[in-house]
């Protein structure tokens, strides 16, 4: 081989070398971005998780410590914030439970709304909700976060026509009240899924035939013994109780 020749193929395999070189450089870079980007997704993901469990105890929690102060209006812009939040939320981010969540700030509006006297707006946010729980309890049955958001929606709808002097249609109520006894009644039922359970039955009792309220309002009444109602362990639940009681006593024996 003549120099020449020998000159080219040297310049070759150190070409080859420098290409392999600053693929290899390249390779690394890319893994490092997408390392990067995942390592923000994470973040990202970890954030909304962490926002979710907070606005999850600002819909839920706390409403019910403030339901029974009537100071149902704190609520009401706490619930919009959330909704604000979860508006602001790329595509990407959002998912059923995040949809769940959204849903649920909007029946607490709505609760609120209802309160102020907005009967319109009120009704406006739990069809807003409503057609999102109907599509998530079809997909998901058994998804008890669902499950509830949508009893939650039909008890309320009929809590402010019950509170505007209309007790209206019971329909949803009777289903409400069908789909929470499961929940209601395990061993080791949620306290939230008892207390909606004895909510939704104590207004069920008003519409009722009269032989059949008093054993409605005795089971309202079991399910928040087991709550802690009377050793006053769960103040929502005494709340709840009293009421069923008051309930039972205007029955005619």
């Amino acid at each position: 081989m003549s120099d020449g020749a020998r000159g080219v193929k040297g310049i070759e395999i150190t070409g080859q070398a420098a290409g392999a070189a600053f693929g290899w450089v390249n390779m690394r870079r890319a893994r490092a971005a997408d390392a990067e980007a995942q390592k923000s997704r994470l973040l990202a993901e970890g954030a909304r998780s962490d926002a979710e469990k907070l606005v999850g105890f600002l819909i839920d929690d706390f409403y019910d410590e403030l339901e029974p102060t009537g100071r149902l209006e704190t609520m009401g812009k706490l619930a919009h914030m959330a909704v604000s939040y979860y508006d602001s939320l790329p595509p990407e981010l959002v998912t059923p439970r995040t949809e769940t969540y959204r849903a649920m700030a909007i029946v607490r509006e709505g609760g609120a709304q209802g309160a102020r006297g907005d009967i319109a707006a009120a009704n406006r946010s739990f069809d807003t909700a409503q057609k999102v729980f109907e599509r998530l309890y079809a997909a998901d049955p058994k998804n008890e976060d669902t499950l509830m958001g949508l009893a939650l929606t039909l008890f309320s709808r009929f809590n402010l026509a019950f509170l505007i002097g209309n007790r209206g249609d019971s329909e949803g109520l009777v289903r409400a009240a069908d789909m929470l006894r499961p929940l209601a009644h395990a061993p080791n039922g949620s306290p939230r899924a008892r207390i909606l359970y004895a909510d939704t039955l104590n207004y069920l009792s008003h519409t009722q035939p009269l032989d059949q309220r008093l054993a409605t309002c005795d089971d309202a009444r079991k399910v928040l013994v087991a709550t802690g109602a009377l050793d006053m362990s769960n103040l929502r639940a005494a709340s709840v109780y009293a009421d069923v009681s008051d309930s039972a006593a205007r029955q005619p024996r």
